[in-house]
């Protein structure tokens, strides 16, 4: 069969040049790119893995830190209200003027019937979103009774402090487990210098008729003794006794002076010390629930 005579089938099959091109040598030089490419892309490999774990090293980082990469512009918004399941659980009605570092008042409206609350252990604890710090607010106590004039909790009241202005999350927990939250902003305080009063022969500074103290004056870095009085006779010592301090301007809680429970008394000799000069304000807890707030100025220290 001449060339002519086969089919378009095989005459397309075959090369078109009259002499092989694809020669050994060339096919060796292809070899050697195609190894070449694998080895190069291989080597890129790493690179990539390495770049991701370097990113997910910063997301821990920054995790770790309190923040987070995906968050930190992130606004958190108040929420007065709890519901589950689309059902309201929770509503909560602070004083209007609730401020850091003072004992205000709460009306939480539940919303459940009593039933379900009846017989078990409520306790509510409040967190700063900010910085994580954990306060107690209300003790764990035996559900007993409805709300007086009502058949439910619809108007369960509640006083205490917090001790840093921002948002704060609110947690209620209902025989240990989450029952319900709400999320509040609380604002910042007055950094006015608490006034001195007089009680017996001595001149104090603080809250009367609740707690306060001699205050010789603060010098920065530099430990003084101060005595403690406990004013208020349901107030008296009993417990743990600690007491916490933060800076004007600043969120970070340092705790200065921590006492055990040693029987009842009404004064406390202590010894206190504020690492920088300005505005602190002493936050004063007895068993981790905050009395109150005492605003005193720390001197420059001189010799430093």
């Amino acid at each position: 069969m001449s060339k002519h005579d086969r089919s378009w089938e095989d005459r397309l099959a075959e090369s078109p040049f009259d002499s092989s091109r694809f020669t050994e040598e060339l096919k060796e030089n292809v070899r050697s790119r195609v190894k070449g490419g694998a080895v190069r892309r291989s080597l890129r490999v790493p690179a990539v893995l390495l770049g991701a774990v370097a990113f997910i090293g910063l997301v821990i980082f920054y995790a770790m830190d309190g923040s987070s990469l995906f968050s930190r512009g992130e606004q958190i918004e108040a929420r007065q209200a709890y519901y589950r399941d689309g059902q309201l659980l929770l509503e909560a009605f602070p004083d209007p003027e609730l401020k850091a570092g003072i004992s205000y008042g709460y009306l939480f409206h539940f919303a459940a019937p009593f039933e379900e609350l009846r017989g078990k252990t409520l306790s509510l604890e409040a967190v700063h979103l900010r910085t994580g710090e954990r306060t107690k607010a209300v003790e764990p106590f035996v559900v007993e009774a409805p709300s007086s004039g009502y058949e439910g909790l619809e108007r369960w009241t509640a006083s205490f402090a917090l001790p840093l202005p921002g948002m704060w999350r609110y947690e209620f927990t209902l025989d240990g487990e989450h029952y319900a939250d709400v999320v509040l902003e609380v604002a910042e305080p007055d950094w006015s210098l608490t006034p001195t009063f007089s009680k017996e022969t001595y001149e104090l500074r603080g809250i009367p008729g609740t707690i306060a103290f001699v205050d010789p004056g603060f010098i920065a870095n530099q430990h003084n003794k101060y005595m403690w009085f406990f004013l208020d006779r349901n107030l008296a010592q009993k417990g743990d006794f600690e007491v916490k301090a933060v800076r004007e301007g600043s969120d970070k809680l340092l705790s200065i002076l921590k006492y055990g429970p040693a029987g009842s008394y009404d004064r406390l000799p202590s010894s206190m010390m504020l690492p920088e000069p300005g505005k602190w304000r002493l936050l004063p807890y007895m068993n981790g629930k905050l009395i109150g707030s005492i605003v005193v100025d720390v001197a420059k220290n001189e010799e430093s």
